[in-house]
């Protein structure tokens, strides 16, 4: 059996079918980035969301090195409060507090955020058809604002597009 991951990396704030991106209605876990160039960020790092619990401990796992300390996924005796186990090859995924709390503060304008970045789709749609093609244009879904910064085409202006684009 396969697993489907979402790739939601530009989707956070996003729906499908009325739906929030990210809920795994349509697979097994979603991943979100949270890039410098992403809806929100907090320098670097990401998230993975599942309705699976064992994919959401397998996925703690990996992001601790590995590691465990809870006794009952323990492979062996506990020697104490002090005993971990490190039970496969990890990595280390967690987010610095900082980082967490950078990324909780711009979480709570993400709407706000996908209004914006719509309400600017829109300024483009209207003001730059003649000369810059929307790749969207004509086929707007329910997720349509989450690729605007790159949908872009240039139209034979014989100049290239300025760097906003």
């Amino acid at each position: 059996k396969f697993k489907v991951v979402e790739d939601a990396s530009h989707a956070l704030g996003g729906k499908y079918k009325g739906e929030k991106i990210g809920n795994c209605k349509y697979s097994d876990m979603a991943v979100f980035s949270f890039h410098p160039v992403k809806m929100i960020t907090t320098g670097e790092g990401g998230a993975v969301t599942t309705n699976s619990k064992s994919l959401d401990e397998k996925v703690s796992l990996l992001r601790t090195h590995g590691i465990t300390k809870d006794p009952s996924q323990f492979n062996s005796k506990s020697h104490g409060d002090w005993y971990y186990e490190q039970q496969s090859l990890g990595y280390n995924y967690r987010l610095t507090e900082i980082q967490a709390a950078l990324g909780i503060s711009q979480l709570k304008r993400l709407d706000s955020f996908v209004s914006k970045r719509k309400e600017i789709a829109e300024f483009y749609l209207q003001n730059l058809d003649k000369k810059i093609t929307p790749i969207a244009k004509g086929n707007r879904h329910q997720y349509d604002h989450i690729m605007w910064h790159s949908g872009w085409q240039k139209r034979n202006m014989g100049r290239p597009l300025p760097s906003a684009f």
